[in-house]
């Protein structure tokens, strides 16, 4: 049985020990990880499959600054439109 990919987005800069531990998690259960970013990051985990987030949203909209959570222009609401792109354009999680 072939599982689904595990799909995310890391916009900018080196994955901290925390998403590769998460990765690493997935990948030893046997899911494949696709991860999106603008500039792909040297320390990702073996086996992942870097994508270029720019063919879901065009990296002009990504926020290049920590704004509070909910406010416009943060993270945290930049990457729920960054998924409901992703599912419209290539499906999954």
């Amino acid at each position: 049985m072939t599982l689904d990919p595990i799909q995310m987005l890391w916009v900018r800069g080196p994955l901290s020990r925390m998403e590769q531990l998460s990765i690493r998690s997935f990948l030893a259960q046997g899911h494949p990880v696709h991860l999106y970013t603008y500039d792909a990051p040297e320390n990702r985990p073996a086996g992942v499959r870097v994508f270029n987030a720019n063919d879901i949203v065009p990296s002009a909209l990504a926020p290049d600054r920590q704004a509070a959570p909910f406010e416009k222009g943060s993270m945290g609401s930049f990457s729920d439109y960054f998924r409901y792109q992703l599912m419209v354009k290539c499906g999954g999680w």
